[in-house]
């Protein structure tokens, strides 16, 4: 991100943070752990954002990622001489974007919440039904996709990319919540055509091949917080 993306990300953090404190009981605070989501209670007033990425480093050489207007941008950011080394295809809206490892390899990849025009599964392309997942898209035929940018053979590609998702998610966030030592995504999931101020929360892991469900709660929550308080790594929505 740039300093004027970062600055903005940052004010919305403070911002979210300052409605927590200002409306407590507007707020469900989580934990996740043994694939299970658990409501907790307490003050919280101990709390520290936890902020995506958006700087990584991969065999001596400092990446950057920039988000702008639904477009993104990889670029070598350790020297003067900035190049850039990936940007998304035509016809990609990337709603959110930064770095992680979600698919466990020990390698950082760009994780991207993309919408884009829905494509059914290959086999199912002359089905007189549309295919069994031709309802994975809204009104325009758009559909949300997750898809993993990481490096291969020396540069960066489309490592892993799902299929049109059953909801879209929002506020994504790759984090470590159950202290196991590898990431889950979390996020806020809402139906297509839907208010995505009513979400529920989900979270999904990495399963080898794509992602699980670890498990979901049913809400109408408008915005996802991922913090530190004390021990715990908590997910905050109202």
């Amino acid at each position: 991100m740039n300093n004027t993306s970062i600055n903005v990300w940052r004010l919305m953090l403070l911002s979210l943070i300052a409605l927590f404190n200002l409306s407590p009981s507007w707020i469900k605070a989580w934990t996740y752990e043994q694939n299970s989501l658990s409501m907790q209670s307490g003050s919280f007033v101990h709390i520290q954002p936890i902020e995506p990425l958006s700087i990584t480093q991969i065999a001596g050489t400092k990446y950057c990622l920039n988000l702008f207007d639904g477009q993104v941008e990889i670029y070598t950011c350790d020297t003067d001489q900035m190049e850039v080394v990936w940007q998304n295809p035509a016809g990609w809206e990337v709603r959110e974007a930064f770095f992680s490892d979600l698919n466990r390899d020990g390698v950082p990849e760009a994780t991207l919440l993309v919408w884009r025009e829905f494509q059914p599964w290959p086999v199912d392309r002359f089905l007189p039904s549309g295919g069994r997942i031709d309802s994975f898209q809204d009104s325009k035929g758009k559909s949300c996709q997750v898809i993993l940018i990481g490096m291969n053979d020396g540069k960066f590609d489309e490592v892993w990319a799902g299929s049109a998702m059953a909801d879209p998610l929002h506020q994504i966030h790759a984090v470590d919540l159950d202290d196991d030592g590898v990431e889950e995504l979390a996020g806020l999931e809402y139906p297509y055509n839907g208010n995505d101020h009513r979400s529920s929360l989900v979270v999904w892991e990495w399963n080898g091949f794509g992602f699980t469900l670890g498990d979901r709660k049913t809400g109408s929550y408008s915005n996802l917080l991922i913090v530190f308080d004390q021990q715990n790594i908590l997910l905050m929505v109202q």
